[in-house]
Protein backbone atom coordinates (compact mmCIF):
# COMPACT_ATOMS: atom_id res chain seq x y z
CA UNK A 1 0.00 0.00 0.00
CA UNK A 2 1.16 3.41 -1.28
CA UNK A 3 2.07 6.52 1.63
CA UNK A 4 -0.99 8.27 -0.22
CA UNK A 5 -3.58 5.62 0.33
CA UNK A 6 -2.48 4.61 4.33
CA UNK A 7 -3.37 8.57 4.37
CA UNK A 8 -6.66 8.84 2.56
CA UNK A 9 -7.32 5.27 4.75
CA UNK A 10 -6.71 6.68 7.85
CA UNK A 11 -8.43 10.54 7.02
CA UNK A 12 -11.43 8.27 6.60
CA UNK A 13 -11.08 6.41 9.70
CA UNK A 14 -10.45 9.46 11.35
CA UNK A 15 -13.62 11.15 9.88
CA UNK A 16 -15.69 8.29 10.50
CA UNK A 17 -14.51 8.24 14.22
CA UNK A 18 -15.50 12.04 14.55
CA UNK A 19 -19.06 11.17 13.65
CA UNK A 20 -19.17 8.43 15.80
CA UNK A 21 -17.23 10.45 19.27
CA UNK A 22 -19.63 13.34 18.68
CA UNK A 23 -23.06 11.26 18.26
CA UNK A 24 -21.58 9.46 21.56
CA UNK A 25 -21.33 12.87 23.71
CA UNK A 26 -24.95 13.64 22.46
CA UNK A 27 -26.56 10.74 23.07
CA UNK A 28 -27.12 10.01 19.66
CA UNK A 29 -27.07 7.40 16.97
CA UNK A 30 -24.67 8.19 14.70
CA UNK A 31 -26.98 8.63 11.62
CA UNK A 32 -28.73 11.27 13.38
CA UNK A 33 -25.42 13.76 13.08
CA UNK A 34 -24.99 14.30 9.34
CA UNK A 35 -29.03 13.54 9.06
CA UNK A 36 -29.37 16.86 11.27
CA UNK A 37 -31.48 15.76 13.78
CA UNK A 38 -29.11 17.46 16.52
CA UNK A 39 -28.44 20.73 15.06
CA UNK A 40 -25.17 21.34 17.76
CA UNK A 41 -24.00 18.31 17.14
CA UNK A 42 -24.26 18.50 13.18
CA UNK A 43 -22.52 21.43 13.14
CA UNK A 44 -19.86 20.61 15.44
CA UNK A 45 -19.11 16.99 13.30
CA UNK A 46 -18.86 19.25 10.22
CA UNK A 47 -16.61 21.95 11.90
CA UNK A 48 -14.38 19.23 13.32
CA UNK A 49 -14.08 17.16 10.30
CA UNK A 50 -13.15 20.42 8.43
CA UNK A 51 -10.51 21.24 10.87
CA UNK A 52 -9.26 18.26 12.74
CA UNK A 53 -10.22 15.64 10.09
CA UNK A 54 -8.80 17.93 7.28
CA UNK A 55 -11.67 17.66 4.70
CA UNK A 56 -11.72 20.35 2.24
CA UNK A 57 -15.15 22.51 2.20
CA UNK A 58 -16.27 20.55 -0.73
CA UNK A 59 -15.84 17.07 0.93
CA UNK A 60 -17.74 18.06 4.07
CA UNK A 61 -20.58 19.70 2.11
CA UNK A 62 -20.88 16.28 0.05
CA UNK A 63 -21.03 14.31 2.96
CA UNK A 64 -23.82 16.13 4.52
CA UNK A 65 -25.13 17.20 1.78
CA UNK A 66 -25.25 21.28 1.66
CA UNK A 67 -23.53 23.30 -0.03
CA UNK A 68 -19.69 24.73 0.88
CA UNK A 69 -21.10 28.25 2.15
CA UNK A 70 -23.03 26.13 4.38
CA UNK A 71 -20.23 24.52 6.23
CA UNK A 72 -18.06 27.99 5.80
CA UNK A 73 -21.08 29.34 8.23
CA UNK A 74 -21.09 26.70 10.33
CA UNK A 75 -17.25 26.19 10.51
CA UNK A 76 -17.38 30.19 11.28
CA UNK A 77 -20.09 30.00 14.00
CA UNK A 78 -18.17 27.40 15.95
CA UNK A 79 -14.70 29.26 15.72
CA UNK A 80 -16.06 32.63 16.48
CA UNK A 81 -19.26 32.49 18.39
CA UNK A 82 -20.16 31.44 22.39
CA UNK A 83 -20.24 27.60 22.24
CA UNK A 84 -22.13 25.26 24.92
CA UNK A 85 -19.46 23.67 26.63
CA UNK A 86 -19.69 20.42 25.43
CA UNK A 87 -18.77 21.97 21.99
CA UNK A 88 -16.16 23.61 23.44
CA UNK A 89 -14.72 20.10 25.18
CA UNK A 90 -15.72 18.16 22.26
CA UNK A 91 -13.18 21.06 20.03
CA UNK A 92 -10.37 20.87 22.72
CA UNK A 93 -10.43 17.11 22.82
CA UNK A 94 -9.61 17.40 18.95
CA UNK A 95 -7.35 20.42 19.20
CA UNK A 96 -9.15 22.85 17.49
CA UNK A 97 -9.42 26.59 18.69
CA UNK A 98 -12.12 28.60 18.82
CA UNK A 99 -13.02 32.34 20.37
CA UNK A 100 -13.96 31.00 23.91
CA UNK A 101 -10.58 30.37 26.17
CA UNK A 102 -11.23 28.19 28.64
CA UNK A 103 -11.65 29.46 32.23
Amino acid sequence: MTEFARAVLARRHRNGEIVNAVARKYGIAAKAVPARDHAEAYWLAACLMRRAGNLSLQDVADRFGVSIGRISQIQSKIETGKNSRMVERLLRDYKVDSAEKPH
